[in-house]
């Protein structure tokens, strides 16, 4: 890596988390990085276990107040990853109990690829149902102890909680998501033909399908508001598990398809340069693509690290930003009108008639304008504000190979 293209702290980070997935410790230490700024890093890109544990098994000489904040945070989020672990094998169990078909995927599986596995965070766990199964799985679940989260759910998602672990039970795969000129929620459609069972009623994505909607969520999250390198990371460790067992040509064919190849390929070059993957496709990664890194190492794990607190200007801002005149008041309208009038694969279940549509809007707005006006504010800001921060993440988007105009 140069070392003039990116910060020597950033440097740094990233080279441990290369030992990390390489298991290496292949390069010296740097008695100049400054430990505060490699905390600050791990922490917005949740990654203090991973830091931990190498710093430990390098033998670095770290600041006492630094190990110890280090040493805090993993112990905090082993103890975390342990419970989780316990309250979702007890969900699993009882989910089989009731004979509801479930999928497992997102974090809960990707930390098995991790070469320690509590050093995987997660926040919630997301599994998949079937739309028929949606009330029994509620009486299911209540039954064990957990609450329904009725602020935090819509029609499509539904949220639970107890002391243990906090879930996002899903009917969709992916909800209200089209840009490039996809319509991402209608690819990933057909879900449960593309599935692995395991035991019961429990079953995972095939591992190409699997792969290709990570790369899809990683771009979500991009287009909304950005992503931080443990994101990469989990591309990175999925790829370095399965070695040679991925079909790369179907995995290929598959991202021209869905218009997200030359972001792959941007992510790909990102994990093979810089975080010690070995994937079989990627690019030279040229001095200006350094900007990407640099700030994907600035924003955090979901974006959130930034200078404005109000993220939909960030997300709605994106989608404005650069146009002027009566093409950017045009444009902003229809935005707004997106926003007012959500499509129905955001709002309405699988397989529910069309025609109900307009109560879903009805509902939506009621509950907006009755706990959530604050939020409509930020929203309608977005759309109409302009946003120095809006227009910076239109240009990485461009860099990534995102257009961000679909």
């Amino acid at each position: 890596m140069n070392e003039n293209l990116l910060d020597n702290n950033k440097s740094y980070f990233l080279k441990i988390i290369e030992a990390f997935v390489k298991g290496t410790v292949a390069f010296e230490c740097d008695d100049s990085v400054d430990w505060n700024i490699i905390y600050k890093l791990s922490v917005v890109h949740s990654l203090q276990s991973v830091i931990y544990i190498e710093a430990k098994k390098m033998g670095l000489n770290l600041p006492e107040k630094i190990n110890e904040k280090l040493k805090n945070d993993f112990l905090k989020i082993t103890q975390n990853s342990v419970m989780q672990e316990m309250g979702m094998k007890n969900v699993i169990n009882t989910l089989n109990l009731h004979g509801i078909k479930h999928i497992l995927y997102k974090g809960y599986i990707l930390r098995n690829y991790y070469p320690v596995p509590e050093a995987r965070t997660m926040g919630d766990i997301d599994f998949l149902i079937q739309q028929v199964d949606r009330e029994k799985s509620d009486k299911a679940l209540k039954e064990i102890g957990f609450e329904y989260c009725k602020e935090e759910s819509d029609e499509l998602v539904w949220n639970y909680m107890n002391p243990m672990v906090y879930l996002e039970v899903h009917t969709n795969l992916i909800h209200q998501m089209t840009f490039s000129g996809t319509d991402y929620g209608a690819y990933f459609s057909d879900v449960w033909s593309h599935l692995t069972h395991k035991e019961n009623m429990t079953y995972e994505l095939k591992k190409e399908y699997h792969f290709i909607y990570i790369l899809v969520h990683l771009a979500k999250h991009f287009y909304h508001i950005g992503a931080g390198i443990r994101m990469f990371l989990d591309v990175c460790l999925f790829t370095r598990y399965y070695k040679n067992d991925l079909d790369w040509e179907q995995i290929i064919t598959e991202l021209k398809k869905i218009k997200l190849y030359d972001f792959a390929i941007n992510v790909f070059s990102i994990c093979n340069h810089f975080l010690g993957a070995d994937i079989p496709y990627g690019k030279e990664f040229t001095e200006s693509e350094y900007e990407i890194l640099d700030y994907v190492l600035d924003i955090g794990v979901f974006g959130h690290n930034r200078e404005s607190k109000n993220f939909y200007s960030i997300s709605f801002g994106t989608s404005t930003a650069g146009k002027k005149g009566i093409r950017g008041f045009y444009n902003k309208i229809c935005v707004f009108f997106k926003l007012v009038f959500p499509a129905a694969s955001s709002q309405l279940p699988p397989g529910e008639s069309k025609w109900k549509l307009p109560l879903a809007w009805v509902k939506r707005w009621i509950k907006i304008f009755t706990t959530n006006r604050h939020l409509l504010g930020k929203q309608l800001n977005g759309v109409f504000g302009e946003n120095k921060e809006a227009v910076y993440h239109k240009k990485i988007l461009g860099e990534l190979g995102l257009d961000n105009e679909g």
